[in-house]
């Protein structure tokens, strides 16, 4: 993975942690459903218009990555109810 993306992981991680208002999760949260979205429509450029097979695998790692930090909000979530 590219370091940027793993640096940025790190950053999302660390605010999950801080996280200590369920505004703040939801802050959080709505960063990851972006990162996510977007992750999505790169999938489907590199699969359906540019067939970069590679760089698809890879987009695909980083929606693993974000669906982990996503459980980690949910887990969050339900300290902090």
């Amino acid at each position: 993975m590219p370091a940027e993306f793993l640096l940025r992981q790190m950053a999302l991680r660390e605010a999950i942690d801080e996280a200590d208002t369920a505004q703040a999760v939801d802050r959080v949260d709505q960063e990851l459903a972006s990162e996510r979205h977007a992750t999505l429509a790169q999938i489907e450029h590199q699969v359906d218009v540019a067939q970069d097979w590679p760089g698809a695998a890879q987009s695909v790692r980083a929606l693993m990555f974000l669906d982990r930090l996503a459980a980690d909000v949910e887990r969050r979530r339900a300290t902090l109810a």
